[in-house]
């Protein structure tokens, strides 16, 4: 996981590519799944999709407010899906509509073949909770 702070726009563009391109240099095969998370709107454009695409990175899929993102980037071979607290602030326990409406977006990526890894961060909350009711919604 590659977490850029809010701060980080678009004219980090070029220290993105670097962080990419010398994770892939180690990693020649590639073995190493690469998801970025980016907390600017800034970064939702095409010259990043094609960026990661490069890197063979996935855009992370977040619900934090800043820089919120749930459309996977083009070319992405797996799904990281990460919480963060309905609020965004690590914090309290999803509801169960809306871990049923996420599971369902879930099962949507998972029926095109792709990997899906979901990280629940409202370690503050209901974290474990909340990911073994995933778990049941999506019976696995």
């Amino acid at each position: 996981l590659i977490q850029l702070p809010g701060k980080a726009s678009m004219d980090h563009y070029n220290k993105l590519e670097n962080i990419l391109k010398n994770i892939r240099q180690h990693d020649k095969e590639p073995q190493w799944k690469l998801a970025v998370e980016f907390r600017n709107d800034e970064w939702y454009i095409n010259e990043t999709t094609e960026l990661l695409q490069a890197y063979d990175a996935s855009m992370v899929l977040h619900d934090i407010s800043k820089g919120k993102n749930q459309a996977l980037n083009k070319g992405a071979a797996f799904a990281y899906i990460r919480f963060h607290g309905v609020k965004g602030d690590y914090r309290g326990s999803y509801p169960d509509e809306s871990l049923i409406n996420y599971a369902s977006k879930t099962e949507q990526l998972l029926s095109k073949g792709l990997p899906v890894y979901i990280y629940f961060n409202n370690t503050i909350g209901d974290a474990y909770s909340n990911a073994v009711r995933m778990k049941e919604l999506l019976d696995i």
